[in-house]
């Protein structure tokens, strides 16, 4: 070998690889638009669809999107990404009415979309019998949950070869309203909110089945909704939506380690918290609150804007640290690059917001991104 050659070697050894951009995934809803409270779509909405962003070092890259229907029903945990990045899962509880084009009607569709190329594109539609309020991947792929909240169930899908085939419906109390679901990284629990029974389940899978009864049931707050597993920590997040009425609601702390997992905090944040997340590495929470944006005007509690908490995670509490206004309605937050990035979406100004978290505090990383077809509804984050 020559000495130029072993240089060069030196070389690429030595320097690190530039990491791997994070994709997210927003999903846009034509038919979201509220006037004073109440959801009146447009009378020729473009359609619906979810753009895929590339996000490095808080800006967005490499923007690609495919038609997909959406919807605002439900948690806003409503798309998934297999590991690999090669598959998007994504979910939708309403759309137009084919007999009543000017309404909005139920919906019960599972869409595989295919990210291998240059342009993403639809490979499946599935009709799940009942609408889907959200939906949860296990780490390795190869199992979907999508609860039902209206039907008082879940359905469970088997995935191979970028297909879902669905393999049984799981049922529930009547009035349970399950809502989220959320694999714990082994991949043999997973955790469901049951909104109409003020109740968090932990439930055993075994063979890409969810055993019905469930190891645990957990209370936390009022109407559990949105749900966020904090990486490895053994930790998970859980957003108490509560009635909409003005009160401040909560984020409860999980602990689900150990052979009774149990709430171990609870933290005020606000009204109606949509959406939930947790940093990969366990030390931090966020939440985004609707904020009593999306009630009349006329109601002395209503406010123009929603707002996205950041809390840390420290000796097993919730400590709050810091906030920001976004725009009213506000839907899905998560984590990005490795935690030093936040998102958030909010449905009234038909943005993401994009936030840098320094010393505690976030800071916004430039202007929202602005989406011109619709409000932001669902949002989905690759595994890192």
């Amino acid at each position: 070998m020559t000495m130029r050659l072993r240089w060069l070697l030196t070389g690429l050894l030595c320097t690190p690889l530039p990491a791997q951009a994070q994709l997210v995934a927003v999903g846009l809803d034509a038919d979201a638009r509220m006037v004073d409270g109440e959801v009146v779509p447009p009378p020729a909405p473009p359609p619906d669809r979810v753009v895929f962003l590339e996000f490095r070092d808080g800006r967005a890259l490499n923007r690609r999107e495919v038609e997909v229907p959406i919807s605002f029903q439900g948690p806003p945990s409503a798309i998934a990404f297999t590991q690999d990045r090669r598959t998007a899962f994504v979910t939708a509880a309403t759309g137009r009415t084919p007999a009543e084009p000017d309404k909005i009607g139920p919906a019960d569709l599972l869409i595989v979309v295919d990210l291998a190329g240059n342009q993403p594109r639809v490979v499946q539609t599935l009709h799940l019998g009942a609408s889907p309020a959200s939906l949860a991947l296990s780490p390795n792929g190869s199992m979907l949950v999508v609860p039902h909240a209206d039907d008082d169930s879940a359905t469970i899908l088997r995935v191979t070869g970028g297909r879902a085939a669905i393999v049984e419906r799981v049922r529930f109390a009547k009035g349970a309203r399950p809502l989220s679901a959320a694999f714990v990284p082994a991949g043999d629990r997973v955790l469901m909110t049951f909104a109409g029974q003020n109740v968090t389940r932990l439930f055993a899978v075994e063979a890409g089945r969810l055993k019905p009864e469930p190891l645990t049931e957990l209370s936390a707050g009022v109407y559990p909704a949105a749900l966020a597993v904090c990486g490895t920590s053994g930790l998970a997040v859980v957003a108490n939506y509560g009635v909409v009425s003005g009160d401040a609601d909560t984020v409860s702390l999980i602990d689900l380690t150990g052979d009774r997992p149990r709430v171990i905090d609870t933290a005020t944040v606000g009204p109606a918290p949509e959406g939930v997340a947790c940093s990969p590495d366990g030390r931090r929470v966020a939440a985004a609150i609707q904020n009593m944006s999306t009630v009349p005007s006329s109601n002395p509690r209503y406010a123009p804007v929603s707002k996205v908490f950041l809390l840390s995670i420290e000796n097993r509490r919730l400590i709050r640290r810091a906030e920001a206004d976004i725009g009213a309605w506000s839907q899905g937050v998560a984590f990005v690059e490795n935690g030093t990035t936040l998102v958030a979406e909010s449905i009234g100004d038909q943005s993401l917001h994009v936030f840098r978290i320094v010393n505690h505090q976030l800071e916004a990383a430039g202007p929202p991104i602005r989406f011109e077809s619709g409000g932001p509804a669902s949002l989905g984050v690759s595994p890192e």
